[in-house]
């Protein structure tokens, strides 16, 4: 098996994912002792909004395409804003992630 560049982006891309993505609770129970629910998801929020802007300006393309940018803005809010908050909120009063 030949490695070529696009299937080293998309493992390197997944193990980044599922290394962050374990670190979470570790990071939240430790940013919860620290500060509000609410000021947590803020900056997250505002960190996630810089990278992806500067991915968009370095794809030049700033949008999803036309036909799927509702799609694209309801799963955002329902899938990520929403289990978000609710997680953050249940870890701030003591539910364990497991």
């Amino acid at each position: 098996m030949r490695l070529n560049k696009q299937m080293l982006a998309s493992q390197s891309a997944t193990s980044i994912f599922v290394l962050l993505w374990g670190s979470a609770a570790i990071f939240t129970r430790w940013g919860l002792d620290n500060a509000s629910p609410i000021a947590l998801l803020i900056l997250r929020f505002t960190t996630a909004l810089i990278a992806l802007s500067l991915l968009a300006i370095f794809r030049k393309r700033l949008l999803p395409k036309h036909g799927t940018r509702k799609q694209v803005l309801l799963t955002g809010l329902l899938m990520i804003a929403g289990y978000s908050i609710c997680y953050f909120k249940a870890m701030a009063h003591g539910v364990t992630p497991g």
